[in-house]
């Protein structure tokens, strides 16, 4: 580590001894987070020594070194910044480079040693988080590049999918050497009515996104392909007005034989309105024309792989009537313009209402769930929830009517919502002397990213009783009785005892 610095600095003040080239750093910051808990357990099967996690922390740095100056050939300042990354315990391990970024009056240049998470056109080069983890779910690539030019305002960017080194290639790699890239450039445009890009994008890639071989033709899968397209959002007198717009072809039976295509054309009006400002009522009329056939570009947005040609238009509503709640109406028709032309329906009321009091709040949502049918069936969630806390206590509670993930319920399943549609839990805490806390809570569901995982029926719930003397911030004495593992069954208790320390830093 220490060697590393040492070249770094060197070579720092090596470049600051050229043509008054100033260089700053290297800067480190540095983080260590973590904890742990440890201690004493009785329970049914006799004592024990427990540590939950073990020993959990994360010490990592990160380094940036920056030179500046004037060039030898021309009288303009530059900048270059490194940065790179290591973690402990490998603190003597060689550092990992991260990025770096070139910056001058004619352009800025970057290059970042991880996956491109970026989107440059959502039908053809995109990137999405479905999961909603706030991650990218599938980026693109390993590493890439991008280039500014501030003249034109033009952005390039170059992303390669694997990490094929050809700078002595034989023949045969070289052949490689397109079919592991992702290249693109973008153009802004505002003018007073509007404002946009124009993109395009170009590509040697298999359906996983990742390179293919040149020399193998018959190999399954996809190979070159190119698209264009433009976007644009009105403003001012247009406000509202949106237009999308793309066409590309991809190669399927032989690398150049660009025989797949795909379209798409989107024009469409969505804009709120406020008709009355006390009590608020806002209006949103919204209508869209699109016409699209199948995508088989790798780097697309999944959800458009089918051919569609459709109209759809609604108008939704929204009164806020303060303390009576928030009401909202909402509707599309959307007429097919496939082979089988048809029309569909959407529509469904909105109701919430969080300013009654602390202990009670609400909400539901009544929609029409089949869109084939104009008026039935049904489908209906209902929440509603509260809490409040004082010095000697804290109480809260939900109560829900809905599927797994929070899905509608049909109305026809009604008569069956208290075995699989209505979730619940009570929390409540006691703080009867300082330093001392009981907490009590009755729950019959389990939760995942999405919402409800399984939901019990509503006299199988779990329940837990727990007592904890916490005498400062690391040491813990307390108890804990629950039916965790036996949904339904109120004698089927599980307990123990523990006296523990923990930490975190």
């Amino acid at each position: 580590m220490k060697k590393l610095v040492a070249i770094i600095a060197v070579l720092a003040m090596a470049l600051a001894s050229f043509a008054g080239i100033t260089a700053t750093g290297p800067n480190f910051t540095t983080a260590v987070s973590g904890g742990v808990s440890f201690g004493l357990l009785f329970e049914e099967t006799g004592f024990d020594l427990f540590v939950d996690n073990g020993a959990l922390y994360t010490a990592d740095w990160s380094m940036s070194v920056s030179i500046s100056g004037e060039n030898v050939d021309a009288d303009y300042p530059a900048t270059l910044t490194a940065n790179f990354a290591g973690s402990f315990p490998n603190y003597d391990a060689v550092p990992t480079f991260l990025s770096a970024t070139y910056d001058d009056d004619m352009m800025t240049l970057g290059f970042v040693n991880s996956p491109y998470t970026g989107t440059v056109n959502s039908y053809y080069l995109a990137n999405y988080d479905y999961d909603g983890n706030g991650l990218v779910d599938d980026p693109i690539g390993t590493k890439y590049m991008t280039a500014n030019f501030k003249a034109i305002d033009l952005d390039f960017t170059y992303i390669t999918l694997d990490n094929l080194d050809t700078r002595h290639a034989t023949s045969e790699a070289a052949t490689s050497v397109v079919a592991g890239d992702v290249m693109a450039v973008n153009y802004p445009f505002a003018y007073e009515l509007g404002s946009g890009n124009i993109n395009a994008a170009f590509w040697g890639a298999n359906t996983d996104r990742t390179a293919v071989t040149l020399q193998s033709t018959t190999t399954s899968g996809k190979f070159m392909g190119f698209a264009a397209g433009t976007d644009w959002a009105g403003a001012d007198m247009v406000d509202g007005l949106y237009m999308a717009a793309a066409f590309g072809l991809q190669s399927a039976t032989d690398i150049t034989a660009f025989d797949e295509s795909a379209y798409r054309f989107n024009v469409g009006y969505n804009k709120d309105f406020s008709v009355v400002e006390d009590p608020a009522v806002t209006v949103t009329p919204h209508a869209d024309f699109e016409y699209r056939t199948d995508n088989p570009f790798p780097f697309r947005d999944t959800a458009y792989t089918a051919a569609a040609s459709e109209i759809a238009a609604g108008v939704d509503a929204e009164a806020n009537l303060g303390m009576a709640g928030v009401f909202g109406l909402y509707d599309t028709v959307t007429y097919d313009l496939g082979a089988s032309p048809a029309l569909s329906y959407e529509y469904g009321v909105t109701y919430s209402n969080e300013e009654i009091h602390e202990l009670f709040n609400v909400s539901a949502q009544f929609e029409k769930m089949d869109s084939t049918e104009v008026a039935t069936p049904f489908g209906l969630t209902a929440k509603v929830w509260g809490g409040m806390s004082e010095d000697m206590y804290a109480f809260s509670y939900n109560v829900e009517l809905a599927g797994l993930s929070g899905a509608l319920v049909p109305l026809t399943d009604m008569a069956s919502a208290t075995d699989k549609y209505v979730a619940y839990a009570l929390n409540a805490s006691v703080y009867p002397v300082e330093k001392v806390s009981i907490d009590a809570s009755l729950y019959n569901y389990t939760l995942n990213d999405y919402g409800y995982d399984s939901i019990a029926k509503l006299a199988e719930p779990v329940w837990t009783l727990d007592a904890t003397y916490k005498p400062n911030t690391i040491l813990s004495l307390g108890g804990h009785l629950g039916t965790e593992e036996n949904w339904g069954d109120f004698t089927a208790i599980h307990w123990y005892l523990f006296a523990k320390a923990s930490f975190s830093f």
